[in-house]
């Protein structure tokens, strides 16, 4: 499997309340895609999630 690092981070809203994210994608041969856009349409741009760790929480 292959990691494909993003550059995820979110942006302030728009004056209508949007809420805005920016990632940057990079293929295997370094081409690298920016995307900009609201979060309602960040569903549409995951084509799989990865759990890589899990951390149990501590009993107190």
């Amino acid at each position: 499997m292959t990691d494909n690092p993003i550059g995820f981070g979110l942006l302030p809203e728009d004056d209508e309340g949007n809420e805005w994210f920016k990632m940057t994608l990079m293929n295997d041969n370094g081409d690298e895609l920016s995307v900009e856009d609201t979060w309602s349409y960040l569903s549409d741009y995951i084509v799989s999630v990865e759990i890589i760790e899990f951390v149990a929480d501590k009993e107190e």
